[in-house]
């Protein structure tokens, strides 16, 4: 059957650095980098400059919360120019994570997180609130 999906190549370059602090139950990080996606196919461009800061929290042997920041500059580009600034933005994101340890191969976590995108002169801003459950089981 004829398919209707595209697929897209794409080139990804990736530079970041990391800064962590660890004492006791405390665990600091932030990091900062570049994200630059090249749709080849499209004659396009997406650059991505982050920032993320977290801060992690061991409250007992099977219990850790976790507080997460994102902050993103978006800038997207076509056949080289940008679109009259209409896709230059920024990302925002809060996210809260509880991990729980259930045994040697189990972990369990909740998570809520809220997002902002917010374009320059675009209707395209949106915000959204998202809640899940997540386990990993190692083999």
């Amino acid at each position: 059957f004829p398919s209707h999906d595209r697929e897209f190549m794409v080139v990804r370059r990736n530079v970041s650095y990391t800064v962590g602090y660890d004492i006791n139950r405390l665990k600091l990080n932030s990091r900062i980098g570049q994200r630059k996606d090249q749709l080849i196919e499209r004659n396009a461009v997406r650059d991505d400059k982050f920032v993320n800061l977290s801060a992690n929290w061991q409250l007992n042997a099977r219990n850790s919360v976790t507080l997460s920041g994102d902050y993103s500059d978006l800038v997207y580009e076509l056949d080289g120019q940008e679109r009259g600034g209409e896709l230059t933005g920024t990302l925002k994101s809060l996210t809260l994570s509880l991990d729980r340890k259930i045994n040697k191969a189990l972990t369990a976590n909740m998570n809520v997180k809220r997002l902002t995108v917010a374009y320059k002169d675009d209707a395209r801003d949106y915000q959204e609130n998202r809640a899940w459950v997540g386990f990993q089981y190692k083999f």
